[in-house]
């Protein structure tokens, strides 16, 4: 595998991800979270409750580029 998006739930529902690339750190673990305009920062207390999984392949048309289109590969954990 090239590369690799890790996400990991603690054990106070904060969430933290990092991602390699061939191997190699790109992003350090770090923590994930949400701020909205008027709404207390969502950053822990989250849960699994459910999971979902699905892999893709197909092939894509470029508008820019040496080629016409564009192979693409890619699985899919939605939680």
């Amino acid at each position: 595998m090239v590369h690799r998006l890790t996400v990991e739930l603690d054990d106070s529902g904060a969430v933290r991800y990092s991602a390699t690339f061939r191997g190699k750190p790109i992003v350090e673990p770090s923590l994930l979270g949400l701020r909205i305009e008027s709404v207390p920062a969502l950053g822990s207390g989250f849960r699994i409750v459910d999971q979902g999984r699905a892999y893709r392949r197909g092939k894509i048309e470029t508008r820019l580029g040496e080629r016409a289109s564009a192979d693409f590969e890619f699985k899919e954990l939605g939680l």
